[in-house]
């Protein structure tokens, strides 16, 4: 027995599986599109800009002892957007510019300039936030460290816990990936 069915009803069945899809893909189900499938990607809005994070030189002193972040690593993704991997853990007597921190915990941050807010439930976030930040085990990326472990960074690259993260991220960021040079299109 073969079922026939309307033309039109085929193109409804297809439309609504595309826009489960999409949803999936968007990362829940309870997400709309943001544009009807007929827009074309290019008339989708673009952020054009950001406000601006303050600066935090000189670096904030740190004192030995003290709960505070540092910065492992950049990884430049794009002219807007950058991974940094950081520790957070007890710094040790400052000397010469270099701090020793035994690490405790380690994280990931996504960090791109083009959008608003932020997520500390996952380094990766859906809907996009500017920063998006959560802990990851010592092994991954890469990292050669273990909990209790003492690292050395620059004093530059350190700055007490209290503070929000975000600042340190954004700053270095820019100044590592060079993104005062690309506008924010």
């Amino acid at each position: 027995m073969v079922l026939h069915l309307p033309f039109p009803f085929f193109f409804k069945i297809h439309y609504f599986v595309l826009s489960v899809l999409l949803m999936i893909n968007a990362g829940c189900m309870n997400v709309k599109p943001k544009f009807p499938l007929s827009v074309p990607i290019s008339s989708q809005k673009k952020v054009t800009s950001a406000p601006k994070i303050k600066p935090i030189d000189p670096p904030i002193p740190v004192k030995s002892g003290e709960s505070v972040f540092a910065i492992e690593k950049i990884e430049c993704k794009s002219q807007h957007e950058a991974l940094v991997l950081f520790y957070k853990g007890k710094s040790q007597h400052v000397n010469n510019g270099i701090v020793p921190v035994v690490v405790t915990k380690r994280y990931a941050l996504w960090y791109d300039r083009r959008h608003q807010g932020v997520s500390k439930t996952d380094w990766w976030c859906i809907p996009k936030k500017r920063f998006c930040y959560s802990s990851i085990p010592f092994s991954d990326w890469g990292g050669k460290l273990k909990s209790n472990d003492i690292s050395y960074f620059k004093k530059k690259e350190v700055m007490p816990s209290r503070f929000d993260i975000t600042a340190l991220a954004a700053e270095i960021s820019k100044k590592t990936c060079h993104f005062d040079n690309f506008s924010q299109k």
